[in-house]
C-alpha cells in the first residue's frame, strides 16, 4: 500500500530556520532523493533560507538544483580534474555540469592524481573551476591524504594565492557518522584544522557530522580557519514531528494518523528517540520500555505483547497464539496501545 507524506508547513520552516540561525556558515545538503522530500523543493527553501551555498552529490544534481536556487553549488562526487570527468574528455560525459552552471559550480578534488592534474592546468595557464581538496578521513573512502596536502602547499599558494582566490575554495573533510563519538570526530577535525591552519592560514575548512556545538568548538580551538558544516538529516528531517503519513485517499491528518494506529505528528511525545523520515523509531531504542517493543520488519513499535505472526495475513498475536488484536498497531516512543482501545496513548498505563 502507498503512503502520503504530508509536511506542517508552518513547523517544518520554523525549525530549519532556527537550525540555520543557531550555525553560521552552515550548507544544506540537497543530494540523491532530497531526504525523500524533493531535490527542486529543498533547493528553493534553501534559497529562502538566504544560505549562499548548497551541497548536491553530483554535477547532474547540480544541474537540477541550480534551475531553483542561485548561490553556488558544491558538488561532493569526486573530480578527476580539468577536462578528466570520468576518464572521458568534456563532450563526452555526462558528469560535467551544464556550462551556464559552471561559475557557481565548486567541485571536490578528492585523489592526488586529480590535485596533480589542477595545479598542472594551472601551470599551463589554463582556467580551472572553483574546487575544493578533500582531506582524506577515518572513513578512507576518497580524499588526499594531509601530509600530501601539506606538501603542496606552497605550490597552491603559488598558483591560487594566499587566500586561494576565486578557484580554491578550502579544504574539505568528511568525517564518519558512525562507529565513533561526536568528541571524537571533533577532536579529528581539530588536528586536521591545526595542520591547515599553519600550511594554508584564512583557509576554509568544510566539514560534516559535527553538530552546531562541534562547529563552535572547533571555531573556538581553531580560530585561524574558517569552518562550515555541510547538514542533511539533521536540517530537512530533525523535527519529526512536522511530518506524517496517511493514505493517498484517506481522511484529515488527524483521523488518518489514529486509523493508522499512530498519534498525529503535532503530538508530543514523553520519551526521546532517533526517528526515520515519516516519524517511526529508527531503532529499538526507540521504543518504550515496558510498553511497546520493536519490530525489525515494520521499522516500528509493536503493542507490548504482541508479534507479528508468520501466517494468517501477518495477524498480530500473543505469545500464547490468542489474537491480540484485530489490528496491529504502532506507536511512537513513549506511547502504547492498550488492548481494549484504538490508538496510541502516552505513557506507560
Amino acid at each position: 500500500m502507498s503512503l502520503r507524506l504530508s509536511i506542517d508547513g508552518a513547523r517544518w520552516r520554523a525549525h530549519l530556520r532556527r537550525t540555520v540561525d543557531a550555525e553560521q556558515g552552515l550548507v544544506p545538503v540537497v543530494k540523491g532523493r532530497g531526504y525523500g522530500i524533493g531535490t527542486e523543493l529543498l533547493a528553493v527553501t534553501a534559497a529562502a533560507l538566504g544560505v549562499d551555498t548548497v551541497a548536491v552529490g553530483t554535477p547532474a544534481e547540480a544541474a537540477v538544483a541550480g534551475r531553483h536556487f542561485p548561490g553556488d553549488l558544491l558538488v561532493l562526487e569526486p573530480w578527476a580534474g580539468p577536462g578528466r570527468d570520468a576518464g572521458s574528455p568534456p563532450s563526452a560525459s555526462s558528469s560535467s555540469p551544464p556550462a551556464a552552471l559552471c561559475r557557481r559550480v565548486v567541485r571536490t578534488v578528492g585523489t592526488r592524481a586529480a590535485l596533480d592534474a589542477v595545479l598542472d592546468a594551472v601551470a599551463r595557464g589554463a582556467d580551472v573551476e572553483a574546487f575544493v581538496v578533500e582531506v582524506e578521513s577515518g572513513m578512507h573512502r576518497h580524499g588526499v591524504p594531509l601530509e600530501v596536502v601539506v606538501d603542496v602547499a606552497d605550490r597552491l599558494a603559488a598558483a591560487f594565492g594566499p587566500d586561494g582566490g576565486q578557484a580554491l575554495r578550502g579544504f574539505s573533510l568528511h568525517l564518519p557518522v558512525q562507529g565513533g563519538r561526536r568528541d571524537r570526530r571533533t577532536a579529528d577535525a581539530t588536528a586536521v584544522a591545526r595542520t591547515l591552519a599553519l600550511a594554508a592560514p584564512g583557509t576554509t575548512l568544510w566539514v560534516s557530522h559535527l553538530g552546531a556545538a562541534g562547529v563552535r568548538v572547533l571555531r573556538a580551538r581553531v580560530p585561524d580557519v574558517a569552518v562550515r558544516e555541510r547538514v542533511g538529516t539533521r536540517l530537512w528531517l530533525g523535527d519529526p514531528g512536522a511530518f506524517w503519513t496517511s493514505a493517498p485517499s484517506g481522511p484529515a491528518p488527524g483521523s488518518a494518523t489514529r486509523a493508522a494506529g499512530r498519534r498525529p505528528a503535532g503530538s508530543s511525545s514523553s520519551a526521546a528517540g532517533p526517528r526515520t523520515a515519516s516519524g517511526w523509531p529508527a531503532s529499538r531504542a526507540g521504543c518504550a520500555s515496558g510498553s511497546s517493543r520493536w519490530s525489525r520488519s515494520s521499522a516500528g513499535c509493536w503493542a507490548s505483547g504482541c508479534r507479528r505472526s508468520a501466517g494468517a495475513g501477518g495477524a498480530c498475536c500473543s505469545p500464547t497464539r490468542r489474537t491480540c488484536s484485530s489490528r496491529c498497531w504502532r506507536c511512537l516512543p513513549g506511547h502504547r496501545r492498550p488492548r481494549s482501545a484504538t490508538g496510541c496513548r502516552a505513557g506507560s498505563g
